[in-house]
């Protein structure tokens, strides 16, 4: 009876202790996971600063926080605004008519003979046998085929050149006679003198005929009909 007594007790101060482990080990049921608070984490929470700032650091600097990017923007604009308006062509000088010519040509006509002599080119300079020299600067050139004043006559009629090749115009500088020489024009002033080249050998300028100018308004079809004041002609020796 002791012994039976005995074994009860134990059995019962056992199932006590199980019992109580599992009571201590089962969480309250109302707590979640997201009740839990994370470890090593402060419960108190660091509102954003409102004043543009990113934070603070641990010695107790402010942190700026970085601006909207000006630099990728701005460079893309000043790039942009360095380059020149679209849809505006750029103005180029054209090539000189006799850009491939320099040298002594042959008086052929028979005003050069008389007044002239033979015309020798050397860039903007143009000198003649009988003393005349001028100094010119080009202007522009136009086809053969434009007119070269009011009147409509084209300077292939002129000048007898072909209508497909270029004439140059250029301004009259300046104008130097030796005393035993005539003027270019009597004693009216060129303003302009054009040069046409006859191309038709293929193998370079075969003549050139020039023709003085006067007035201020450049040889066009805006020009007076009388602007053309005397036309010599030379050939390639």
């Amino acid at each position: 009876m002791k012994s039976f007594t005995i074994k009860g007790l134990a059995l019962c101060f056992l199932l006590a202790a199980c019992g109580g482990g599992d009571d201590e080990a089962a969480p309250p049921a109302d707590l979640t996971a997201e009740d839990a608070p994370a470890e090593n984490q402060s419960d108190e929470r660091q509102p954003a600063p409102a004043d543009g700032r990113e934070g603070m650091a641990e010695n107790g600097t402010p942190i700026p926080r970085p601006k909207p990017s000006d630099t990728a923007d701005d460079t893309q604009r000043t790039e942009t605004s360095d380059n020149p308006p679209t849809g505006q062509p750029v103005r180029e000088a054209p090539p000189p008519a006799f850009a491939d010519y320099a040298g002594t040509l042959a008086a052929i006509s028979t005003t050069a003979m008389s007044i002239t002599g033979d015309m020798t080119m050397k860039a903007d300079v143009i000198s003649f046998g009988n003393g005349q020299t001028m100094t010119t600067r080009q202007l522009y050139t136009v086809p053969a085929s434009d007119p070269y004043s009011v009147d409509g006559e084209s300077w292939a009629e002129l000048i007898t050149v072909p209508e497909q090749s270029m004439v140059e115009i250029r301004e009259v500088i300046g104008v130097a006679i030796n005393n035993d020489a005539r003027g270019l024009c009597g004693d009216t002033p060129i303003s302009f003198v054009t040069l046409g080249a006859d191309r038709s050998g293929g193998k370079g300028v075969d003549a050139i005929t020039a023709a003085m100018i006067t007035g201020d308004v450049p040889p066009g079809p805006d020009a007076p009909g009388d602007n053309v004041c005397a036309i010599y002609t030379f050939a390639a020796e």
